[in-house]
């Protein structure tokens, strides 16, 4: 009678990314003042497109992707019966070069009523290749705690009847729990008086997956 044995495997890496991404939102959001919204919202708006411009021509390469998104809306709070607004337009930027990006935020973090996000990642073919080999190196690991579990009383592996992550398992075989993707080096930033210069140093993105698998042994 064949024996059920179940393992989980597990690998982990980290890896340089390949772009920084910066998430500019100018303008104000929640004010009750429409008229010192829209100013407010114009003036930094302003800024903030003419400091890209700038950028871009001085360094035309810098950019991978350039994406605009525009929100312009009010709605009213009953609680309070007031009425509030919004006028913000938000940016996704991709560099390549993490000093281009330093150079971008410090030049642009000193804008009023902008805010600055900065986040690192990998491209997405880069980031499924990678993937792809960590699920066979979780495999792999499996197959050799089966190996040696096999060995330990005497028996062989002889074939695997499941393997899966461990969300997809009910409660009693899910051996331990998968972590998704994790994406490391956020910076937030506020208005703040410009500075010359900012070093922004990219963090390593990390990923960990693991597998359960049942595999049988005489």
């Amino acid at each position: 009678m064949a024996t059920r044995i179940v393992v989980s495997g597990a690998a982990e890496a980290s890896w340089a990314p390949d772009k920084g991404i910066v998430i500019v939102q100018a303008g104000v959001n929640g004010e009750p003042n429409q008229d010192q919204v829209r100013q407010r919202s114009s003036r930094a708006q302003e800024a903030v497109k003419q400091l890209v411009a700038a950028f871009m021509a001085e360094h035309p390469r810098a950019l991978t992707q350039h994406v605009t998104n525009v929100v312009r809306t009010s709605w009213t709070e009953y609680k309070v019966r007031q009425t509030k607004h919004a006028d913000v337009v938000t940016m996704k930027l991709s560099f390549r070069k993490a000093e281009l990006l330093s150079a971008f935020v410090a030049r642009i973090r000193g804008v009023a009523d902008a805010s600055i996000r900065v986040s690192w990642e990998l491209t997405p073919a880069k980031r499924q290749r990678l993937e792809r080999s960590l699920w066979q190196q979780a495999v792999q690991d499996a197959r050799r705690k089966a190996d040696a579990y096999a060995a330990a009383v005497g028996l062989r592996i002889t074939g695997v009847s499941t393997i899966s992550d461990p969300g997809l398992l009910s409660s009693d075989d899910a051996i331990s729990g998968y972590r998704n993707a994790e994406l490391t080096g956020l910076r937030s930033f506020k208005a703040e008086p410009e500075n010359d210069y900012i070093e922004l140093t990219p963090e390593p993105i990390r990923q960990q997956v693991t597998v359960v698998a049942h595999f049988t042994a005489e």
